[in-house]
């Protein structure tokens, strides 16, 4: 709702305000939109320095996921999913890859799907994603050679 002017004797003045494109309502949805935008960026840079880099999740088959800063994903010796993209979107975060099945066709588009992370500490990573809970550590130091 706009408010009349209240001291204007001029009606072009009145008139004028009544066809202002400046809308409060707008501007106050902006600003969620960055304050919201501000919060997924700092989220999303925190996560960068936990996740970065290799955590496997079945390491007999040094199966697992690289995650890098950027936001970008790799599958380590996996053949039913291959992660492609982490995204934090509205406080949430979203892995994209691709199925077994897609891999053999080209694919330009990626499926997204909201994963949850319950664990994350320096050495552990839990998450659930497409309904399967993965129990990810580093990979093991390698013990250096002395003779």
């Amino acid at each position: 709702m706009l408010m009349g002017c209240t001291g204007c004797s001029n009606k072009q003045s009145q008139d004028s305000r009544a066809e202002s494109p400046i809308n409060p309502h707008v501007e106050e949805v902006d600003k969620k939109v960055v304050e919201e935008a501000r919060k997924d960026s700092a989220l999303f840079r925190s996560l960068c320095s936990q996740l970065e880099g290799m955590w496997y999740y079945d390491l007999e088959e040094m199966r697992g996921i690289s995650f890098n800063a950027g936001g970008g994903m790799t599958s380590i010796n996996t053949g039913e999913i291959a992660f492609k993209e982490w995204k934090v979107i509205k406080g949430k975060i979203y892995f994209y890859y691709l199925e077994e099945q897609m891999l053999t066709h080209t694919r330009e588009q990626y499926l997204v799907e909201e994963a949850q992370i319950t664990d994350l500490t320096p050495n552990n990573l839990t998450f659930v994603f497409l309904g399967k809970t993965y129990y990810c550590q580093r990979p093991p130091k390698k013990p250096l050679m002395t003779n």
